[in-house]
């Protein structure tokens, strides 16, 4: 998320942090470790990097942890939060956390608390926090308190895209991809399976919004011209990784063999904590509905043959399977859901 020419939001790995956590978090320490934190390394951690012309100048994590004193099913410890002091005071702080409580909704969770220090309290009261208990003592650190917040309840709704969604959409599509890929393949993975519908064919793109944030999205391309217009997202992806890059190729030749019979093809995508609520069901309706408007007949997909919840989904749908090459089943409906 760029916030303006030379700052920008982005969800990054755990070892960019360090030296600002250390910095700003732990300067007398002699030690890199002391900010290496326990849950760094879960997958479900989300690290956030405020960056200027790629030096990371601010940082917050969030942590799947949950404390006693909620009784909330779902929570997030924030921890590390952190920036460089150049640039304090300018308003970056409350972007971080705004930033991380959107990561929060993403992840469907509403329970945000953190051990906070004392000397930041009033910062974080601004922010809608408010403090649990009494203080205590870090050795070796400083006192803090328990503050905590609560999210809105969910609102969710189904909606265009918009270009403010896109770090959402990258987002859903790594955390829910089947089966989850090695982080160094997330920039593969979002080019050809995000970017290229959301910069070319947004039209032809819904999501579910929750509070503003995109927690599930279904894209479709009804370009005559797909298989040409990829290849640049396939030269991208390969600079990244070749090996990918051509294994997804491998996938979308059986994609594009039916591309004259089904000129237009999907993909959807929703995260674990709001599935089964019935919005895929809406998201499909609401992509059919479109492509009838259109005057399109028929749309495919590709699914992982052995992802049994997404075939049994789209079953249930009333697609129909057409063929299965390699490890993907193709599925084609008609868009008045008709045989």
């Amino acid at each position: 998320m760029i916030l303006n020419n030379n700052i920008e939001l982005n969800i990054c790995t755990v070892d960019k942090l360090y030296r600002l956590r250390k910095d700003i978090l732990r300067p007398d320490s002699k030690s890199m470790k002391s900010v290496h934190f326990d849950s760094d390394k879960q997958t479900d951690s989300v690290h956030i990097a405020l960056s200027c012309r790629n030096k990371v100048i601010g940082c917050v994590s969030l942590m799947s942890h949950n404390k006693a004193l909620f009784n909330d099913r779902l929570q997030l410890q924030m921890r590390g939060m952190a920036v460089d002091h150049s640039y304090q005071n300018c308003g970056y702080g409350r972007q971080l956390i705004l930033y991380a409580e959107k990561m929060a909704i993403l992840l469907g969770v509403r329970r945000i608390w953190m051990n906070a220090r004392v000397d930041v309290i009033d910062f974080y009261i601004k922010q809608g926090y408010s403090t649990v208990g009494a203080r205590f003592d870090i050795p070796n650190v400083c006192q803090h308190i328990v503050m905590s917040k609560l999210l809105p309840e969910h609102c969710l709704t189904i909606r265009p895209y918009q270009d403010g969604d896109k770090d959402y959409v990258r987002q859903i599509c790594i955390r829910t991809a089947y089966p989850p890929f090695n982080a160094k393949y997330n920039d593969c993975l979002t080019l050809l399976f995000n970017d290229y519908y959301t910069e070319n064919e947004a039209s032809n793109c819904y999501v579910i919004d929750n509070n503003g944030v995109a927690v599930g999205y279904i894209l479709c391309s009804t370009n005559d011209d797909f298989a040409q217009s990829i290849i640049r997202y396939m030269r991208l992806a390969s600079k990244s990784s070749w090996l990918f890059a051509l294994i997804a190729g491998i996938g979308m030749r059986v994609q594009n063999k039916y591309h004259a019979q089904y000129k237009a093809h999907m993909h959807i995508d929703i995260m674990p904590a709001y599935q089964r609520l019935g919005y895929g069901t809406r998201l499909v309706d609401t992509l059919l509905s479109h492509l009838r408007d259109n005057s399109i007949k028929s749309v495919m997909l590709c699914c992982r043959a052995d992802n049994v919840k997404a075939v049994n989904f789209y079953t249930r749908y009333g697609y129909r399977q057409v063929d299965e090459r390699f490890r993907d089943k193709v599925f084609v409906i008609n868009t008045d859901n008709k045989e």
